[in-house]
Parts: C-alpha cells; structure tokens; sequence
C-alpha cells in the first residue's frame, strides 16, 4: 500500500502487510524533475532520518542518485545501503520490463 501527498508539507505511508513493515515521512522537498527529498521513519522506531534523490539528465542517459542520511549508528546506514542497492539493482530490470 502507498499513501503519497506528493508536495513540500505532504506525507508520504508505505506499508507491506505480507512483509509486516511500514514507513511514514514528510515531503521536504518537490523539485521537478531533478529532486525529491523526504523524512523516512519505520513504523515504531523513533529514529528519523532524510533521503534526497536526484535524477540528472547525462547524454547516455540519467543518473539516479541516492543519499540516506542522519542515522544514529553505523549498523542502521548499512543496514539501510544494502536495501537501497538491492532495490536499485532491480530498477533497470524493472524499466525494461515497461
């Protein structure tokens, strides 16, 4: 399930029942096309951290970059890195597919 208010102030929910996870966070920044930024917390934790994207436009193609900051141990940023590149792994996949 995904709830997105997709401007600056907005909220964002996602949530996975048959994984039993869910997020919430806020719209920081909304700037089309080039950059989204939103607040990040898991569902029952108190930590809060920040994830800004970006998309640049390069001759070849796009580059798509990720940073996930603000975390309070080492153990949490790794944690979290190796689900990005699992799910960024997946992305060209995914396009293709479309």
């Amino acid at each position: 399930m995904a709830e997105l208010d997709l401007r600056p102030g907005g909220g964002h929910r996602l949530e996975s029942r048959v994984a039993g996870i869910g997020l919430a966070g806020e719209y920081l920044r909304v700037e089309a096309p080039a950059v989204l930024e939103f607040t990040w917390q898991w569902d029952g934790e108190a930590e809060r951290t920040v994830v800004e994207v970006t998309l640049e436009a390069i001759p070849a193609g796009t580059v798509l970059t990720v940073v996930h900051r603000g975390f309070v141990t080492e153990d949490d940023r790794a944690i979290h890195a190796t689900g990005w590149r699992d799910c960024l792994d997946r992305l060209p996949a995914h396009l293709a597919a479309d």
